[in-house]
């Protein structure tokens, strides 16, 4: 007959074995090459867009984005404030990945603590819309930031939103978006309170660079 003590010395040490198990399976080659599936309640229409109503929603959509979909035509709306920090294995999507669909916030908060990487952002490269967002938390990396998106660009629009993320890299910072980039953006009606400790050149909304629109 085994003791309590026993009985916990063992359960313990089987969850210890699972999460080292389980965090192999994920980085490994089986697990990456499989299809994200698109698990987002609604259509992705006007009159039926894909709902983010929570963390587990958002990462789904970050996982999709990440796998090569950009949405372009498709809708989104968000429903309730959301923190990214509940997702272990969140950690903000760079400039390899474009979103061109219609994100709409409905002005709601996305909350995330960022750290690592280059030009990690709540969104990529955006040639689409994002609006009605407002984000919170902070994103420390190497390269380049915004608040809301890597670069907005090719006719791309964020409108109304707002951060209060404090920024903090070597390289630039924009307080919504870094750059306007390839055939330019627009960002339009969108304020930024939070706090940078750019290294290079920063923004409260984006930045100038030579060649492009800021």
């Amino acid at each position: 007959m085994h003791t309590y003590k026993e009985h916990y010395e063992y359960f313990a040490e089987w969850m210890a074995n699972r999460a080292v198990w389980l965090n192999s399976y994920y980085h490994s080659p089986e697990f990456i090459s499989q299809p994200v599936k698109n698990e987002l309640e609604g259509n992705g229409t006007v009159s039926s867009p894909y709902l983010i109503e929570n963390a587990e929603d958002f990462y789904n959509l970050y996982m999709l984005i990440q796998s090569g979909e950009t949405f372009s035509g498709s809708y989104f709306k968000q429903t309730a404030d959301i923190d990214m920090t509940t997702i272990n294995y969140y950690s903000g999507l760079t400039s390899q990945y474009t979103f061109a669909g219609v994100y709409n916030g409905n002005g709601h908060t996305i909350h995330a603590e960022l750290s690592g990487g280059s030009d990690n952002c709540i969104f990529p490269y955006v040639s689409g819309t994002i609006m009605n967002l407002i984000t919170t938390g902070s994103i420390n990396n190497s390269g380049i930031t915004g608040g809301i998106a890597r670069s907005v660009r090719e006719g791309g629009l964020i409108f109304n939103c707002g951060s209060t993320m404090t920024l903090t890299t070597t390289g630039n910072a924009g307080g919504i978006v870094p750059s306007n980039q390839t055939n330019g953006g627009d960002v339009i009606g969108c304020w930024f309170a939070g706090k940078t400790n750019a290294m290079g050149s920063f923004g409260p909304i984006n930045i100038y660079f030579d060649g492009r629109d800021g």
